[in-house]
């Protein structure tokens, strides 16, 4: 018995480097850790701490050619302490009012302690501040799209640097 197979006809799929796999996360290849849902109130933030992590999924990719297991798990991490930044960001914001010194002064570590955790999960990826591709710079130099980094209230909008 003879198989004939049509030249081309193995290759599936979209072309090497495509990054659409990124975005979508079930039949990507590459490897991707759940963060979870926050409640209805907070969608700006899981949304914000969503495209913060397809930004460090591409650098990894650009800068390791793929996503390993331990990247996956860093990124997950780093994912999760920005989403605990922003979120105590959210609160000490909203509920200015009724806490004293020593609890703002909490609120303030909680968000300081938790961005240093989430340099320390970039540092151990191997992604260096002003590298190729850093999506900051990028913004700075007018290449890139804003960053959505915090939920917007009307009361928070005065305090937006331009």
């Amino acid at each position: 018995m003879t198989v004939t197979v049509r030249q081309g006809a193995l290759k599936k799929g979209a072309q090497p480097g495509n990054t659409n796999g990124l975005r979508h996360g079930l039949r990507s290849g590459s490897v991707r850790l759940a963060l979870g849902k926050l409640p209805r109130e907070m969608v700006r933030i899981e949304r914000a701490v969503n495209q913060f992590r397809l930004l460090i999924e591409a650098a990894v990719v650009e800068a390791h050619g793929q996503i390993s297991v331990y990247h996956a798990a860093l990124i997950q991490s780093a994912c999760r302490h920005e989403t605990h930044s922003m979120m105590a960001k959210r609160w000490l914001r909203l509920q200015d009012e009724c806490l004293d010194h020593n609890q703002r002064l909490a609120y303030s570590k909680a968000i300081a302690d938790a961005s240093t955790a989430r340099d320390k999960c970039l540092e151990k990826l191997g992604l260096q501040p002003g590298g190729a591709g850093d999506a900051y710079d990028d913004y700075l130099a007018g290449r890139g799209e804003p960053l959505a980094i915090e939920d917007q209230t009307e009361e928070g909008n005065e305090n937006r640097h331009e």
